[in-house]
């Protein structure tokens, strides 16, 4: 290609039709504005409530209830990002203070509290139980187990899967019941407590100073307890909330009957517990299946060896 400016450099032309094409043909377009966020009465929620109606109608219940939780976890999982459960999380003062676990609302509650403490967020959580805090969240799943049992899980992440996703998720309950300032929700926390710490020694003149004695115990003596997890158990039987709620006495006086505990005391240290339930589960899916595989391998090899 011939300069027509041989007394110009060729690359300062070069430069000008790039800075030319920069500025007419290649100008960022312009933000494309954000999606509103999802409420509880948004149109978006009602058009899910109604895909979730179909299902339940499709799946049935009784013996099908499990394949309906998985359906149901599936579409929740597939219809709301991280940013719709952050916004139904951030939305939930408009909910009722009493939420039935089998509605919709309920099962949306329960799908967001569990996706926060997947993500390890205590606060997140702790500030939606200062808002709401319902007494069953899946079935028999009172909230109290709820929280121990899915937040001393291992988290998801591969690099920290050794680490639970809430460090003593007990303690949640009394940091919510601490800062909520909504009557019916302080009395759901308070509740949940005295369920879990019945028949442990703790005491206390009325459910403030009972929440705090509950959560100064746990502290001094969390690590020699271990999570039951026999405590649901409670729910299926004589224990329900419903008789909680009727027979106040119940918390200190049962009356003979046994049940479960949310904690029971053990020898072993805390980090041989959690050593135990993030391994186990390890051993089972990824060790043990490629170890048997290996057996068997050498044992078929060995016998065509002996047959040949």
């Amino acid at each position: 290609m011939i300069n027509p400016f041989p007394d110009r450099p060729r690359w300062r032309g070069v430069l000008l039709s790039l800075l030319l094409s920069a500025a007419l043909g290649c100008a960022p377009r312009r933000a494309e504005p954000e999606a509103p966020a999802i409420t509880w009465g948004s149109s978006r929620i009602r058009e899910i409530e109604r895909e979730w109606t179909s299902l339940r109608g499709v799946v049935g219940m009784g013996d099908k209830g499990l394949t309906l939780w998985i359906e149901t976890h599936k579409l929740f999982k597939d219809r709301f990002s991280a940013r719709d459960v952050r916004d139904l999380a951030a939305a939930c003062n408009t909910l009722p203070t009493k939420i039935d676990c089998e509605s919709f609302q309920g099962r949306v509650f329960a799908f967001v509290i569990e996706s926060l403490i997947g993500e390890g967020d205590r606060a997140a959580v702790v500030a939606l139980l200062t808002c709401r805090c319902p007494s069953r969240v899946e079935a028999a799943d009172t909230i109290e187990h709820f929280l121990c049992f899915r937040g001393g899980m291992p988290r998801d992440s591969f690099f920290t899967f050794w680490l639970p996703r809430l460090n003593d998720p007990i303690l949640v309950l009394g940091e919510a019941y601490a800062i909520s300032q909504i009557p019916e929700t302080r009395h759901e926390l308070a509740t949940a407590v005295r369920r879990g710490f019945a028949d442990l020694p703790v005491h206390g003149n009325g459910d403030a100073d009972y929440v705090a004695n509950a959560m100064r115990w746990y502290e001094k003596e969390k690590d020699h307890l271990e999570f039951n997890s026999y405590y649901a158990g409670n729910e299926m039987g004589r224990f329900s909330v419903e008789r909680y709620e009727r027979e106040p006495d119940l918390y200190e006086n049962p009356g003979g009957e046994k049940r479960q505990p949310l904690f029971v005391s053990t020898p072993s240290p805390a980090w041989l517990r959690h050593a135990r339930r993030v391994f186990f589960p390890i051993l089972l899916l990824y060790i043990l299946p490629p170890a048997m595989a290996v057996i068997i391998g050498l044992w078929w090899f060995a016998r065509r060896k002996r047959s040949a």
